[in-house]
């Protein structure tokens, strides 16, 4: 199905009656061709109204008759045109407030508000911030078409500390910084932040695998003989030593593979192998047992 997004905060004022509803050809100074707007664009389909407390109030009005007649005219046209679409509304705003200053019309504001949803800000749904830091690395990788790059155990931890007052744009501009500085695959606290040296503790800035890590023999050894008395094949044994590598590495996988002697092409095919949920998640979850 059709979705049009349109984000009213960055319309120029004089050009959003254009942009939503359309113009004819020579309706204005620089209407060199007709447009069909937003609304016609969508029709059938979903329009996506995002910002939409930004808009000023004499377009309010022009939305709230769209919204009721289910129909708009075109700057210039001089009678409606018919349209079907459904609307979906967002703003960071607080709307009944605005509505009290009269910064946004009450009637309109009803109108939208059919079926509310709130979304919590990020910092009250931590649980979705190491999901969308994902999906953003696996973006921007894609789209630069770089090595796959995964988050190290440090970071995903600060990350949940945070308080994001920008929200997710602010989580995606960090994302976005850290793949552009990051150059060994495993994305660290200093990638991440712009003055990372003032904000954080020494131990908290170059990582756990930069700090000494105390571990029981019995637990680093690697073991040949599984728990049920079989002796373990050579994929075994090296898929746990490359996992107590990758823990004691905190995920850094240039770290890892000096350690174990091992090309890091060789390496990432062999966790592609080993751990499948690496690639998805990253090291430091999908190694957790």
């Amino acid at each position: 199905m059709l979705f049009i997004a349109v984000n009213c905060a960055a319309i120029p004022y004089r050009l959003v009656e254009s942009t939503l509803f359309g113009h004819e050809k020579g309706s204005f100074t620089g209407a060199i061709s007709k447009v069909f707007g937003k609304f016609r664009e969508a029709e059938g389909g979903t329009l996506f109204l995002d910002e939409v407390g930004e808009l000023s109030v004499d377009v309010q009005a022009k939305l709230l008759r769209a919204l009721q007649e289910k129909e708009v005219e075109p700057v210039g046209a001089g009678k409606p045109v018919p349209v079907d679409v459904r609307v979906i509304s967002a703003t960071n705003r607080d709307l009944p407030a605005a509505v009290e200053a009269g910064q946004f019309r009450e009637d309109l504001f009803y109108r939208l508000n059919v079926l509310d949803i709130e979304l919590p800000p990020l910092r009250d749904r931590k649980r979705d911030i190491l999901p969308l830091a994902h999906h953003f690395i696996d973006r921007f990788c894609r789209a630069g078409n770089g090595m796959p790059k995964y988050i190290s155990l440090p970071l995903e931890e600060y990350m949940e500390t945070l308080p994001w007052p920008g929200n997710v744009r602010e989580l995606e501009n960090m994302i976005n910084r850290a793949c552009v500085l990051n150059e060994d695959g495993v994305i660290c606290v200093k990638d991440a932040l712009h003055d990372a040296k003032k904000m954080l503790p020494p131990e908290v800035l170059h990582g756990r695998a930069e700090t000494r890590i105390e571990h029981n023999a019995a637990v680093v050894s690697v073991r040949i003989v599984s728990d049920k008395d079989e002796i373990k094949t050579m994929k075994e044994i090296e898929a746990e030593a490359m996992e107590i590598v990758l823990h004691h590495f905190t995920g850094n996988v240039t770290k890892s593979t000096a350690a174990m002697g091992m090309a890091k092409s060789t390496f990432y095919k062999k966790i592609k192998k080993y751990f499948p949920n690496f690639w998805v998640d990253g090291v430091t979850r999908s190694l957790r047992r």
